[in-house]
């Protein structure tokens, strides 16, 4: 359970890493981006309509000491529209 912790997505590039997001509070200007929250400890990062430069490693690290980070990287398919 993460109770009282927070979450937050970040997205790694080659020369540096972006915070996506705080909690329920986003840090980004993309409007395609989106957080959700199912309870009692499911945060989803959501990219609609995704894109070909969305591809790359994202992050969602909790709070915890030490932090607990988990890597995803993302792979996006299909044709370009």
């Amino acid at each position: 359970m993460l109770h009282d912790k927070t979450v937050m997505w970040l997205r790694r590039y080659v020369d540096r890493v972006v915070l996506l997001t705080v909690g329920a509070v986003p840090y980004s200007s993309d409007p395609r981006l989106k957080i959700t929250f199912q309870y009692p400890n499911n945060w989803q990062l959501q990219i609609s309509p995704v894109q070909r430069e969305d591809e790359g490693q994202y992050m969602c690290q909790v709070s915890t000491h030490p932090p607990r980070v988990l890597a995803i990287n993302v792979t996006v398919l299909g044709r370009p529209m």
